[in-house]
C-alpha cells in the first residue's frame, strides 16, 4: 500500500505545503525496495500536484512532494501507482480555508450633508457573509476628497473562509447654502432699515431649519444706494433716508460649505407722513373781535417744513 501523510489537516488555499508518500509492505513496514511511479489525484480539481514520480533506491520508499490546495472545503490528496491501481493511499480530512474575494467601486462624489447610505456602502463578495462598515450607514463626513471608507467581511462559512477587509476612497463636495433675504422696508420714520438673512441647509438632513448662523459662521449684509448694486456701497450700515436700496447678503464659507451670494434684494423707504393740527383761541367768538388760530406742523421723526394755508371753505384766509 501507499500512505499519504504530512499535509496539515488546516491550509489555506493557495499555499504550498508537503505530503510525503510511504510504499508499505503487508505487514505494514516500510517497503525500503519500492521503485514503482505513482501519480497524484485530488478532490480539488483545481489542485496543483506533482507530475509522476518513479522511486528509485535511494528514495528507499518514501519520497516528499509539494501540493497546492486551491479550492475551500475539505479536500483530499491521493497517490496511486501507475502499474497496480490498487496499490494506493490517500490523506484526508484536510480543511482548506479561503479569504473571501471582496470588490468594493469607488462610490460617486456625495455633497456635505448626505448620509452615507447603500449607493456608497454597497461592497460585494463572492460567497454569502455579513459587511461590517466604517463609517457606517447614515454617517455624514466633512468636505474633502480621497475620503476612505472600510469594510469588514464575515463569511457565513466560518469553517472554510476567514474574514476579509476592503477599502475605497469617496469625495465629499461643499454644500452651498441658500441666503434668504427679507427687506425692513417702509415709511420713513427717522430709523434705519436693516435687512435680515437667514440660511437654509441646501442638503436635507443638516441645517435644514431656518438659522441666522451656519457652523457658527453668519452672513453679512451689504446695501447699495439706488436699484442693483451699480450704486454707491453703503457697507453694512443701513440706510434711514427715504429713497429705493438694494442689499446682498454674503456667506464667507467653510470648511463644508462654499461661498455664496444672495440675489440682490431691491426695497423702499418712502416718504414719512406728516401731522397737522388746528387750533382756535377760543371755543366761541364776537362779531367784530379777533379770532387766533394756531396750525401745528408735526411728524414721527425730524420737523417737517413748508406752507401752511388757512381757508374758510374755499376762501382763502391766510
Amino acid at each position: 500500500t501507499l500512505k499519504v501523510t504530512g499535509f496539515p489537516t488546516i491550509e489555506m488555499a493557495g499555499t504550498t505545503d508537503s505530503v510525503t508518500v510511504t510504499a508499505n509492505d503487508a505487514y505494514g513496514n516500510v517497503a525500503t525496495g519500492y521503485t514503482g511511479t505513482v501519480s497524484f489525484s485530488s478532490s480539488d480539481a483545481q489542485a496543483l500536484l506533482p507530475s509522476g514520480f518513479s522511486f528509485i533506491a535511494a528514495d528507499a520508499g518514501t519520497h516528499t512532494f509539494s501540493v497546492t490546495l486551491e479550492t475551500a472545503g475539505t479536500q483530499s490528496i491521493t497517490a496511486t501507482d501507475t502499474a497496480t491501481s490498487s496499490i494506493t493511499g490517500t490523506e484526508s480530512g484536510i480543511t482548506v480555508r479561503s479569504i473571501p474575494q471582496v470588490t468594493w467601486i469607488s462610490p460617486a462624489s456625495i455633497v456635505y450633508g448626505t448620509p452615507l447610505g447603500t449607493a456608497q456602502l454597497d461592497a460585494l463578495a463572492n460567497v454569502p457573509g455579513t459587511f461590517t462598515y466604517t463609517p457606517a450607514a447614515g454617517a455624514i463626513l466633512d468636505a474633502g476628497s480621497g475620503q476612505t471608507l472600510s469594510v469588514t467581511f464575515t463569511p457565513q462559512d466560518a469553517t472554510y473562509y476567514t474574514t476579509a477587509a476592503a477599502t475605497t476612497t469617496i469625495t465629499v463636495t461643499k454644500a452651498a447654502p441658500i441666503l434668504k433675504v427679507v427687506d425692513a422696508g417702509g415709511p420713513f420714520d427717522g430709523s434705519p432699515f436693516p435687512a435680515s438673512v437667514t440660511i437654509v441647509g441646501a442638503v436635507a438632513g443638516v441645517d435644514r431649519t431656518l438659522a441666522s448662523s451656519l457652523d457658527n459662521v453668519t452672513p453679512t449684509l451689504t446695501y447699495y444706494d439706488g436699484s442693483g448694486t451699480a450704486g454707491t456701497s453703503l457697507g453694512p450700515t443701513p440706510p434711514s433716508a427715504p429713497g429705493t436700496y438694494t442689499v446682498v447678503a454674503a456667506y464667507p464659507g467653510n470648511v463644508d460649505y462654499s461661498a455664496v451670494l444672495s440675489t440682490p434684494l431691491t426695497f423702499t423707504i418712502g416718504q414719512g407722513a406728516a401731522t397737522l393740527a388746528l387750533a382756535s383761541s377760543g371755543g366761541s367768538a364776537v362779531y367784530g373781535q379777533p379770532v387766533s388760530f394756531i396750525a401745528t406742523g408735526g411728524a414721527v421723526a425730524g420737523t417737517p417744513s413748508g406752507t401752511v394755508t388757512f381757508s374758510d371753505g374755499t376762501t382763502r384766509l391766510a
